[in-house]
């Protein structure tokens, strides 16, 4: 490839300086200026497409260097907005910066405005940047096909907020190429289309992200670690869907004909219930700093497959911090003879001691992939991650928004639910996210990178958490789960509950169920009840009357017994909960049979794991309907309709 170093006869000119000078300046640079006489120290800090730089001191070895492709970068300086790229030229197009914001001399189409008075028939315009410093003509993709020679290993575009009238209706990211059209083509299909469709990765100006991410080890609950982009905790508002989902999420479908309608909704963006964040950030006279990043990593791993396993795991001990120092969720694998990939893979849940791995394409949901044969092997594992990031009004210390990163699928939908096809470019855009006429906004590309602590990226691994399920309320005996985790023997709640008060009671027109405090952040994974004829059962924040999960069926007894005799139905998505947080189960039948017990020696007080409180028992008539309500009346002394759930604690 171009800007490789060999691995014999090295010329320090040719192979090092010319070779680093086209990677960083790409086609800006005439490298043949290039003059004597040429150092190695020149090349300090110079970065490599497998992560490794040549050293900031000390001794430079050319050994180090050997086989190694300097990484090809574009500046946020080396990017332009032209009219060419505009879905809406008249109204969206590029013009002169500030000479403060993008430096002297290099002004010119540096600026992206929209100006008032657009036309009905163009809502939602959006404008690509071109790349690399050309022409007008040039193209505005940034190549991720990794056989082409020009592909890039690294872009980052900045801007800074000059004026917009409503700040809320900007969209802001990076974009695929339809596999059939030429950007010119695809220009066309760029307006009508809001900040929720799928054909991009898209932050809305309002602060949301209609894409979840694939950092799939952060909950509701957990702080951004190892550094910390963002202080605190992200709350409750946050998806557990991780991961790209071709044809459904955000960046994985095309923008021709209409198809890229987020089909995935809010199931996939990162923020499930919230739109309006970032107050530091977006404002209407908040003039911040925003900026667009990609960048490709490569390592290979040692791996141990075990057949019909979807984990991955170390040849030997536990993988070092220098093992997995490139390696990110979401991120994808080459060929192995262990595991078929005629559908794809990529990794997630990533730990010291094992990585599962995922099947890409042909799936309309998370689904695992396992190992076809056991064995050893050495796997390539790649992959571009994707930041939306910004700063204050003070052009310094970028933060990430949104997810911690995202890993750009490499594949989108050839059509609405049809075949899938390989994603070649990309390109970062801006533009309107209104149907109205009257929004306008000016932002100007910067001319260089943030200043205070620059952007880096990495990920803290540990040991695979232990898998200790565990009931709300039940102490064991007999029960049956029914779905995938039919197999798991949830751990006792400890409370003293040794048998049913009654099985056979005639309350079918009720919602029956039980309040419960979470003492610490986890997920709810099964939902269940003692119940003659079987029902159904929900499960609700304390004060909403939205199910948080649910309906979901579970089976009978077919048993007036009074012995203990759970059945549980194992939930499609878990529910991630937060610590402290309270919920309410409700279960209802058409046909009696219910069961309830004493529960006034223990409720208020903690299980033995100390991860669940039982506050009371709960009821509420609700007529004859088979549809659970928050049971709503609490008492004490009685679980009423004997109601349970197994929950797994982070």
């Amino acid at each position: 490839m171009p800007n490789t170093v060999p691995n014999t006869n090295i010329s320090l000119k040719d192979d090092l300086h010319i070779k680093w000078t086209d990677a960083n300046g790409h086609e800006l640079i005439d490298s043949s200026s290039t003059s004597a006489p040429y150092k190695t120290s020149e090349l300090r800090g110079a970065l490599f497409t497998d992560g490794s730089t040549i050293p900031s001191s000390g001794v430079i070895k050319i050994s180090d260097m050997k086989g190694k492709h300097f990484a090809q970068k574009f500046n946020t300086a080396d990017k332009k907005v032209y009219s060419t790229f505009s879905a809406y030229s008249s109204k969206l197009y590029g013009t002169t910066a500030s000479s403060s914001n993008s430096g002297s001399g290099n002004t010119s189409n540096r600026r992206a405005k929209l100006a008032s008075g657009q036309s009905r028939s163009y809502p939602y315009a959006i404008m690509l940047f071109t790349p690399h410093g050309k022409g007008s003509s040039a193209s505005p993709g940034l190549i991720v096909d990794r056989t082409n020679p020009d592909t890039v290993d690294e872009a980052t575009v900045w801007f800074k907020v000059v004026n917009h009238n409503n700040y809320a209706q900007v969209q802001m990211g990076i974009i695929k190429k339809d596999n059939t059209l030429t950007w010119t083509q695809q220009k066309a299909y760029l307006h009508n289309k809001h900040a929720t469709y799928a054909d991009r990765m898209c932050f809305h100006g309002t602060g949301f992200h209609n894409y979840s991410g694939s950092r799939d080890d952060i909950l509701s609950s957990s702080s951004i670690v190892s550094p910390a982009y963002k202080s605190g905790k992200y709350g409750s508002k946050i998806n557990t869907n991780f991961h790209n989902i071709i044809g459904k999420t955000g960046g994985t479908m095309r923008s021709q004909s209409g198809t890229s309608s987020n089909s995935g909704g809010t199931d996939h963006w990162f923020f499930t219930n919230s739109l309006a964040n970032y107050t530091s950030y977006r404002g209407n006279s908040i003039l911040s700093n925003h900026g667009l990043k990609i960048k490709w990593y490569t390592t290979t791993l040692d791996v141990t497959f075990t057949s019909g396993s979807s984990e991955i795991t170390p040849q030997s001990g536990t993988w070092s911090s220098s093992d997995l120092s490139n390696i990110f969720s979401g991120m994808y694998i080459s060929d192995t003879s262990n595991v078929s990939l005629t559908n794809g893979v990529f990794i997630g849940k990533v730990h010291t001691d094992s990585i599962t791995l995922y099947r890409e394409t042909g799936v309309s949901s998370l689904t695992e992939i396992t190992a076809s044969s056991s064995g050893n092997d050495t796997i390539t594992i790649s992959g571009y991650l994707y930041w939306t990031l910004a700063t204050t009004a003070t052009y310094s210390n970028p933060v990430i928004l949104g997810p911690p990163h995202t890993v750009l699928p490499r594949y989108h939908a050839d059509s609405a639910g049809g075949t899938s096809a390989s994603i070649t470019e990309w390109a970062f855009f801006i533009g309107d996210t209104t149907s109205g006429t009257t929004n306008t906004f000016e932002y100007d590309v910067r001319n260089e990178e943030p200043s205070g602590s620059a952007f880096s990226y990495s990920v803290t691994y540990g040991l695979k958490p232990s898998t200790n399920y565990e009931f709300a309320v039940n102490v064991g005996g007999a029960y049956a789960i029914a779905g995938s985790l039919s197999s798991i023997t949830p751990s006792s709640s400890g409370y003293a509950f040794t048998t049913q008060t009654s099985s056979n009671i005639g309350w079918s027109q009720y919602s029956m169920g039980a309040r419960i405090q979470f003492l610490v952040a986890g997920e709810v994974v099964a939902l269940g009840v003692q119940n003659r004829f079987g029902g159904y059962i929900s499960l609700f924040p304390d004060s909403s009357e939205t199910a948080a999960v649910g309906p979901v069926s579970v089976a009978g007894t077919g048993s007036t017994s009074t012995t203990r005799n759970y059945k549980y139905t194992t939930l499609s998505k878990p529910l991630s909960v937060s610590a402290n947080s309270i919920y309410r189960i409700g279960f209802t039948n058409s046909s009696n049979g219910y069961a309830y017990h004493n529960i006034s020696a223990y409720d208020g007080t903690a299980t033995a794991s100390g991860n669940i409180k039982l506050l009371s028992g709960a009821y509420r008539y609700v007529g004859n309907t088979n549809t659970p309500y928050r049971p709503t009346t609490l008492n004490t002394t009685h679980g009423y309709g004997s109601t349970d759930l197994i929950f797994l604690p982070d």
